[in-house]
Formats: C-alpha cells, sequence, structure tokens
C-alpha cells in the first residue's frame, strides 16, 4: 500500500509543480558519491525492529529501487523502554553539507500569544509522517541511496541498494520543504478573512502597545478581533506538521480543528487523529510549553516532559564537568 502525495491538483497552480515534482535542491559544492555499506546491527531484538520500520517505508513506498550514485546511512536512537527511533543521517555522506537551504521562519509559542486570552479555547492537529507527504525532487533521489543488504536478500545475491522517493528525515532540505508547503496549506485553511461563513473570519487587527492610554498587559500585542463580540478571533498556529486551532469558545476551537483538518486532508497531507486533542483552556503540551488559564490569565509553562529533558541534560553536562575535574586533581 503506498504512503501520502499530496493531491497537487488540489493545490494552487502556482504551486503545482513544486508540490508534484519536489523542491528542487541546490548545491553549494559537488555533490557526494560515498558508498560505504551499511553497518549491520548484532542485536537481535533491536534489528528486528530496524526490520519492520524499513519494511514499512518500502511498503509504503518512500523508500524504492533506483539509480544510486550515493549511500546515505541510518541508525537507532532508543524509544522508551521497548522501541526505537530510526535516524536517517544525510550529514555522513557529505550530501547535508554540499546542499544550501534558505533559512525560514519558524512558529512559537510567542506567535500563539496572539491569539489568546483569557477564557479562549485551544485545540490540537497533527500531520502524519510529516517529511514523507512531501515528494523528494528527481535531481536529489539518486545521492539518497540506502543500502538494506542487511536487512533484505537480492535473488542474484546483489546489494540491495534503493532511493529515498520522498522527502526524509535526516536531510538538510526537508524541514524548509515540509514547512514551505505548510505555510502554502496554512493560506488555503485561512481562506478570506472578509467572509462571515469562515471560521477565521476578523474585522480588524488591534493593537495593544506600552504607550496607550488603555494598554492591557493580559492581552496579546497584536490580535484579530471580531466586532460581533469584541474578542480575539479563531486562530490557528502552526509549528512544521503540529497545528494549534484556537476559538473565543469550545465550539469554535472545535470548528477551527475540523477546517485545519479537513484541509490538509483535501491537499493529500495525512491528518493524524490518533493525536487530536479535543477544544480546551488546558490542552496540555504543545512544542515544549504548555499554554492554560490561571487566576483570570493566561499563563504559559514548561511542559514537564521538556524539563526532566532538560535536567538530563544538566545532569549529563555536570556529572562529565565533575568526570574532567577528578581526572585532573588525579
Amino acid at each position: 500500500m503506498d504512503g501520502s502525495r499530496p493531491f497537487h491538483w488540489c493545490w494552487p497552480s502556482w504551486y503545482r509543480d513544486c508540490i508534484r515534482d519536489g523542491l528542487e535542491v541546490f548545491f553549494k559544492s559537488s555533490p557526494p558519491r560515498w558508498k560505504r555499506k551499511q553497518a549491520d546491527i548484532t542485536d537481535w531484538e533491536v534489528k528486528g525492529m530496524v526490520f519492520k520500520k524499513l519494511s514499512k517505508v518500502r511498503e509504503r513506498r518512500y523508500i524504492a529501487p533506483g539509480f544510486v550514485l550515493s549511500l546515505t546511512a541510518f541508525f537507532t536512537d532508543p524509544k522508551g523502554e521497548d522501541n526505537i527511533r530510526m535516524v536517517y543521517d544525510g550529514t555522513v555522506s557529505g550530501l547535508n553539507d554540499a546542499m544550501w537551504v534558505p533559512r525560514f521562519g519558524m512558529s512559537s509559542l510567542e506567535t500563539h500569544y496572539r491569539a489568546l486570552e483569557p477564557g479562549t479555547y485551544m485545540a490540537d492537529v497533527d500531520v502524519g509522517e510529516c517529511f514523507l507527504n512531501f515528494m523528494l525532487h528527481k535531481s536529489v533521489r539518486p545521492l539518497t541511496g540506502v543500502d538494506l543488504t542487511c536487512y533484505f536478500s537480492d535473488p542474484d545475491g546483489s546489494p540491495v541498494w534503493e532511493v529515498w522517493q520522498h522527502s526524509a528525515m535526516g536531510l538538510k532540505s526537508s524541514p524548509f520543504q515540509a514547512g514551505q508547503g505548510c505555510c502554502v496549506a496554512n493560506e488555503m485553511i485561512r481562506g478570506s478573512h472578509q467572509d462571515r461563513s469562515n471560521v477565521f473570519y476578523w474585522d480588524e487587527i488591534w493593537l495593544n502597545c506600552l504607550e496607550q492610554a488603555n494598554y492591557d498587559p493580559l492581552l496579546p500585542w497584536v490580535s484579530k478581533i471580531c466586532w460581533a463580540d469584541g474578542k480575539i478571533a479563531s486562530d490557528f498556529v502552526s509549528f512544521v506538521d503540529n497545528f494549534c486551532p484556537s476559538g473565543p469558545t469550545s465550539k469554535e476551537a472545535w470548528r477551527a480543528g475540523r477546517r485545519v483538518a479537513s484541509i490538509l486532508n483535501y491537499l493529500g497531507l495525512q491528518d493524524a487523529p490518533r493525536k487530536r486533542r479535543d477544544s480546551s483552556q488546558s490542552p496540555g503540551a504543545w512544542i515544549g510549553g504548555e499554554v492554560s488559564r490561571m487566576n483570570g490569565q493566561v499563563a504559559v509553562t514548561i511542559s514537564e516532559k521538556k524539563w526532566k529533558k532538560t535536567l538530563g541534560m544538566i545532569d549529563k553536562v555536570m556529572g562529565r564537568r565533575t568526570q574532567v575535574n577528578c581526572v585532573r586533581n588525579g
């Protein structure tokens, strides 16, 4: 069964070639010619999990037979206590160093503030297999070979080399390509703000600046306002594959989330319903932070998971410093 692929005919005419064929990649140096075989895994339990994950991307034709000029590599990282995360590495071959990718902006929790005020409801919509929704340009595919010989056999005993067909984790161009595609999708999701049937309808931009006599520190500096109720309009903020719709009521936030998910599916981008959260004033963690209502105010805190991860990194660094000091003193 094939995996995801954008329905290019549903996208704006000026973007159809790019979304159909993949984003063309530019090189600042000569593309690599690296053909070192993939290291085998001696742990049979881990190797079995790797086999299942590789089988999945092959069955969906994210990786498929093709002409190989250069190989990439992959390795595993622990994911919880009984699972692994596949890490595909485009750096080891020199491919990422040879690519040129422009800088681009990304949303943050500060961006999210513009749509929030005390009483705002928020939801959560995720794009499944985000990078893999987008096609890899034909000029790059031969440089993204994957050596699968240790996991799949060829009848004549030849090495099993295949190439990425879709944009993959570990390629330097993937975040920019996915971000660009999602930005185009964002504009289609928002629609016209003058259409009163649109859940993202708004009347005016309201500024809340320090110099103003009616400045309110509890409200965002810039926001979209509906004249009908004087509240901040329904909106959404996206962070690559993660969308956070919001609205002045639970129903409006739900409508905003429905609009986001339905347009994503219309465009051929996966909606991951298993990750969706219903509208709430305390929806949980989003990009490392938690937005909630506390004492009639909008409060932002660090998620417990991110806090524990930060503490673990600090402990690791401090432990290394202690070891270095012991060696020096010894």
